[in-house]
């Protein structure tokens, strides 16, 4: 979810774009900042994001489970095919969207002094209904793994 929310909010600013990568492990020491804190999470995070430019993409994650990995990967490399292509303004909706869930499309039309139909369309061209859909299924399985 968070990761979508970086991505929509530097998209909307064109032309920037971010590359991210999301590490999940143990955090062993916490330092007075971030950059001084460590652990398994800090050395996936710090492993995948070395490896994405050979990867040729902007977002991937790496954890404890490479099968895990291998699968939320191949979703993510998919996911960019939108994402990357966002236009400001999809990118925009679709950080209003994430951060305003509770309000349908009419009220947010209203708040950002746009028609309906805009707010609609810029969902459907961002693919929101589908981002949407994997952060759940991602959430799923991390939860599932750590259960095991």
């Amino acid at each position: 979810h968070l990761a979508l929310l970086i991505k929509a909010t530097i998209k909307a600013v064109k032309p920037l774009d971010v590359r991210m990568a999301i590490g999940i492990g143990e955090k062993t020491y916490t330092g007075s900042s971030i950059s001084e804190s460590s652990g398994p999470a800090f050395v996936h995070s710090g492993q995948v994001f070395d490896g994405l430019r050979k990867m040729k993409q902007n977002l991937a994650i790496k954890t404890p489970w490479g099968a895990f990995d291998e699968e939320m990967n191949l979703y993510f490399k998919l996911a960019l095919i939108g994402l990357d292509n966002w236009t400001p303004a999809a990118a925009a909706q679709v950080r209003f969207s994430l951060l305003q869930p509770e309000l349908n499309q009419q009220q947010m039309a209203k708040k950002l002094g746009i028609a309906q139909s805009s707010v609609s369309e810029r969902q459907k061209r961002a693919h929101l209904a589908e981002l949407v859909e994997m952060d759940a299924f991602f959430r799923k399985k991390i939860t599932q793994q750590l259960h095991r």
